[in-house]
């Protein structure tokens, strides 16, 4: 029987609280084990978890020897003991368990965790609460960052602190939603006689600067994964590995330049679409319980935005499209669906966008409802949205997945028609740039059109997506420059500007008298890219950011 087999065995004795058995199995692992030591004179044992752990145990104490993996996650099996003696109040021997399980794996954050509960219980809390705070350098996830938050909130709250109780419970939820969290955000408005209550997160940051508690995630830890995505992100055969620290990244940052998107093919209808690896299937089987019909070919349950799906309406061809999306705005006016906008793209006319209210369960929902042409189909992409400002990852997110669908079989000439790729050419999204600034001037859905156009067509070319953040922050700034001066945006006049630093920087000093200060302050990241354009003190990071800017166009 392999170890998963044995461990797996383990754990549903646990779930049925056979305590006894499942320590007898523990034991007897132990018994089999050959490695007892967990370093001798030429190598070491120890037991990491995952990528994370042991890139961040190289990176903190460095690699002396060759780890040499033992048969059986000896960390692991120490955990367990140690967690099922604290259930059984024997704190004592529960602690010397856990201290054993850091020996094998001093990366094993559970285990952590589990010996400040095991002091928690046994009546020292404030050797809890040094324990939980020792966790802090090694967190790698959201699930931990937010736990690590909830002990914090526990011991505050023990001592009378509920303001700061309170701020932490609250905060925790940003990272991981949790019932402990909510139940003890209710015991709080208990105490103090109030109805619950989320506390604000200005008022959130200020109680974390006062007490001395961090912010965020450890940037060391942040440095160490993105060093290790860095080291196989263009390694074919460590795909697996880059695939996991892509998605660290991304759960630390909230930051789209980390999604891992893996393609999923409908062979029905030939399309095919790149899903976000946080996104969920949603089989078939509960296809009814959302309210999902059998034309639906793609639905995914996806953080904020609830069910993305895409759905075949009918057979379409690109010459048929605008006509069918005029029909399908008609019939939406007749329904009890109220139009907030609509927008069809206007050069190959392959693609429409509508936002709707409908009433779902009486209750007002926002989607949005958008149609492309692939394969000779038309098909309908929709999710919702919250509105929020700013937009909620996700919903952004949503908005770049469906640019992604396509045939798999090309059955046109003209590549582009046959893929949502054709609406997003550089030529069609200038053309809407323009279009809004001359009929609206700078606004909140011009600053989207334009963050848009930067996050879409900056070359990658394997730079550092913070590098590549500062050339888009650059490259809106030249943008509305361009807008301002000539009115209009071409690629030419962006490789232009983008080729020199000296005379963007003159470019800048002559359209600025024509900004409206006023108006443009409104948009801060803006505000700041022509801040930086005119900034005498960083010529060298400013020519490397416009390098990268011209190369990629």
């Amino acid at each position: 029987m392999s170890y998963n087999d044995k461990i797996n065995e383990v754990k549903n004795e646990l779930k049925n609280n056979n305590f006894e058995s499942a320590i007898s199995k523990l034991e007897n692992m132990l018994k089999e084990v050959n490695q007892k030591n967990v370093e001798n004179e030429n190598n070491t044992y120890y037991a990491f978890g995952n990528y994370a752990e042991e890139t961040i145990f190289y990176t903190i104490y460095g690699n002396k020897k060759k780890n040499i993996y033992p048969e059986y996650n000896i960390s692991e099996i120490y955990y367990l003991l140690g967690f099922i003696n604290i259930d059984l109040k024997n704190y004592g021997l529960a602690i010397n368990y856990l201290d054993e399980a850091l020996k094998w794996n001093p990366i094993n954050v559970s285990a952590m965790f589990e010996k400040a509960t095991a002091f928690r219980a046994s009546g020292n809390i404030e050797r809890f609460k040094a324990e939980v705070e020792k966790t802090y350098m090694y967190i790698y996830n959201s699930n931990y960052l937010s736990k690590y938050y909830r002990e914090l909130g526990w011991y505050f709250v023990e001592r009378k602190l509920f303001g700061l109780g309170n701020a932490l419970y609250t905060y925790s939820n940003y990272f991981y939603k949790t019932d402990t969290a909510e139940n003890e955000l209710k015991y709080i408005a208990q105490q103090e006689n109030r109805k619950v209550m989320y506390t604000p997160i200005n008022e959130i940051t200020q109680y974390l600067r006062d007490y001395n508690i961090p912010v965020n995630f450890h940037k060391g830890i942040m440095d160490c994964i993105f060093n290790g995505l860095q080291q196989v992100k263009n390694n074919m055969e460590k795909r697996p590995i880059a695939r996991y620290f892509s998605n660290l990244m991304y759960d630390m940052t909230l930051r789209k330049d980390f999604v891992w998107l893996e393609p999923i093919k409908n062979e029905k209808y030939g399309i095919q679409m790149e899903k976000p690896d946080h996104w969920q299937i949603v089989e078939k089987e509960f296809y009814e319980k959302y309210g999902l019909n059998d034309n639906t070919v793609f639905a995914f349950g996806a953080p904020q935005i609830g069910i993305y799906t895409v759905t075949f309406v009918g057979e379409c061809t690109n010459i048929e499209f605008e006509e069918k999306y005029n029909s399908i705005i008609e019939n939406l006016k007749k329904s009890e669906a109220q139009i907030l906008s609509q927008f069809l793209e206007p050069t190959k006319k392959i693609f429409g966008k509508t936002c709707v209210e409908r009433q779902i369960n009486e209750k007002t929902v926002r989607l949005n409802e958008d149609y492309v042409v692939a394969n000779n189909k038309l098909f309908k992409i929709s999710w919702e949205t919250k509105n929020t400002k700013p937009r909620a990852i996700n919903d952004e997110i949503a908005s770049d997945i469906e640019k992604s669908l396509k045939a798999i079989n090309k059955i046109a000439e003209d590549k582009s028609f046959n893929s949502i790729e054709g609406y997003n050419s550089i030529d069609s999204e200038l053309q809407t740039i323009n279009s809004e600034f001359i009929k609206s001037g700078l606004n909140e859905k011009l600053y989207n059109l334009l963050n848009d156009f930067s996050r879409n067509n900056l070359k990658d070319d394997g730079i550092d997506p913070f590098w590549k953040d500062y050339a888009r922050l650059i490259l809106n700034a030249i943008l509305v420059l361009i807008l301002v001066d000539k009115n209009k945006i071409s690629i030419d006049e962006i490789k232009e500007k983008s080729k020199d630093m000296n005379y963007l920087r003159k470019y800048c000093e002559d359209v600025l008298p024509k900004i409206d200060i006023v108006n443009i302050q409104q948009f801060p990241k803006l505000m700041e890219g022509i801040t930086n354009i005119r900034k005498n003190d960083a010529d060298r990071t400013m020519s490397s950011l416009l390098e990268i800017i011209n190369k990629s166009f």
